[in-house]
C-alpha cells in the first residue's frame, strides 16, 4: 500500500513537472480539443487577477448583494485525453432585503470546495484572460442563479447559463452582468424564488476589501 500511495505521489509530481507555465492571457488562444492545451499549465504570471479578489458590494435601495472572490492556482482540467491545468477565480455571493439574508452560498461551496474543474461550483467564478479594463474584450462570468430553479432531470437545480461579463471603471468599481439564461430544464416551470433579485441584469459593484473572508 506504501509503495502504491509513493507511486501516485512520484507520477503526480512528474506531471507538474512536465508542465510549461503559459500566461493566463493566452488560455483562449489554445484549443483544448485539438490538444494544443495538453501539458500546459496558464497561470497568473502578470497578476491581473489581483484587482478582481477580494470583496465586491452592490447597493440598490433595500437589496445588496455582497460577492466574496478567490484565487484558486494550478487547477487539474481534463477534456477527454487531455490534461492541462489554469489559474482561476471562485467565489460565493449573499443577497439581503431590507437586512434580511435570503440568499447565501458559502455553504454550497463549502460542500463543493474541492470540485475544483467547475470556478462556478459556489455560485459565480471566472478565469479572466485580461485586466478588465479592455471594454472590447470583456471577462467572461459564470453565474449560477439562487433567486430562481429551474428542473434538470427532476432535480431542482439554480438557473445557468449564458455567461454574463466582467468589466473594470477603475480598480474598486465594476459593471457586473448576473446573467444566467440558457438553462435546460425538464419537468417543471422556472420558479421564482425571490423576485427583488436582479437576474439578467447589469449591477454596479464596489470594491470593499481587498481580500475576501477566510472559507472556513
Amino acid at each position: 500500500m506504501k509503495n502504491t500511495y509513493l507511486l501516485i505521489l512520484i507520477l503526480s509530481s512528474y506531471n507538474l513537472l512536465s508542465q510549461t507555465e503559459v500566461p493566463i492571457e493566452d488560455y483562449q488562444s489554445l484549443s483544448a480539443i485539438s490538444g494544443e492545451k495538453n501539458d500546459i499549465y496558464f497561470k497568473d504570471v502578470n497578476g491581473i487577477f489581483t484587482n478582481y479578489l477580494g470583496v465586491w458590494s452592490w447597493t440598490d435601495g433595500n437589496k445588496e448583494i455582497v460577492l466574496n472572490l478567490y484565487k484558486d492556482e494550478n487547477v487539474p482540467i481534463t477534456y477527454g485525453n487531455i490534461n492541462f491545468s489554469r489559474d482561476q477565480i471562485y467565489g460565493y455571493y449573499i443577497y439581503k432585503e431590507n437586512g434580511i439574508e435570503l440568499i447565501n452560498t458559502k455553504s454550497v461551496l463549502q460542500e463543493l470546495i474541492n470540485e475544483r474543474q467547475d470556478e462556478a461550483r459556489g455560485g459565480i467564478g471566472m478565469i479572466p484572460i485580461n485586466d478588465g479594463f479592455d471594454s472590447s474584450n470583456i471577462v467572461a462570468v459564470s453565474f449560477a442563479d439562487y433567486s430562481r430553479r429551474a428542473c434538470i432531470d427532476g432535480i431542482e437545480v439554480p438557473v445557468s447559463g449564458s455567461p454574463g461579463y466582467w468589466k473594470f471603471s477603475d480598480e474598486n468599481n465594476a459593471s457586473v452582468g448576473l446573467y444566467a439564461a440558457g438553462t435546460i430544464y425538464s419537468n417543471c416551470e422556472i420558479n421564482i424564488l425571490y423576485p427583488n433579485f436582479p437576474s439578467n441584469e447589469t449591477i454596479d459593484l464596489v470594491k470593499i476589501a481587498n481580500e475576501a473572508p477566510p472559507l472556513d
